[in-house]
């Protein structure tokens, strides 16, 4: 039983601390970001808008808007002057990025190759740079990490 204490202490003194998708512990705050930081609400709304516009930006037809519209919004929420209206900036913003349009599917086939398969078409398909040989190709675009497997 004593085990199971020590292992779960520092869980337990996580569990209070406020996660955001920002630094919470940094000098340099704003004053909507000490708000977001001092509320449980509110660092939940921040992690579910961080996680649902990283989503919605790799599945968009026109990331860039995305990304325009994003920091639109951050400057509308910065302007808040409470707790509620920050909550409601967030709920208004994750119900316009859960509504962006899909970019759909394309498909590649190379008949040369036989290889085929389906994209999302905000991506592009390159073949290989070098040696890597005819059946090498890239998939590239919003949300993939260059030279990621």
């Amino acid at each position: 039983m004593r085990r199971l204490a020590v292992w779960l202490a520092p869980i337990m003194a996580c569990t209070g601390a406020h996660a955001t998708s920002f630094d919470c512990d940094s000098e340099s705050l704003s004053r909507i970001e000490k708000t977001i930081c001092s509320r449980d609400d509110l660092a939940a709304l921040d992690n579910e808008m961080a996680d649902t516009y990283r989503r919605m930006l790799s599945l968009a037809r026109t990331p860039a808007d995305v990304t325009a519209s994003q920091r639109r919004w951050l400057a509308a929420r910065n302007r808040c002057n409470d707790a509620a209206c920050v909550a409601q900036t967030y709920r208004d913003r994750l119900t316009e990025l859960r509504a962006t349009p899909g970019a759909g599917w394309r498909e590649f086939h190379d008949p040369a190759t036989g290889l085929r398969f389906r994209y999302l078409a905000n991506r592009s398909v390159k073949p290989c740079a070098g040696d890597a040989g005819p059946r090498c190709h890239i998939l590239s675009g919003p949300g993939m990490a260059a030279g990621s497997a």
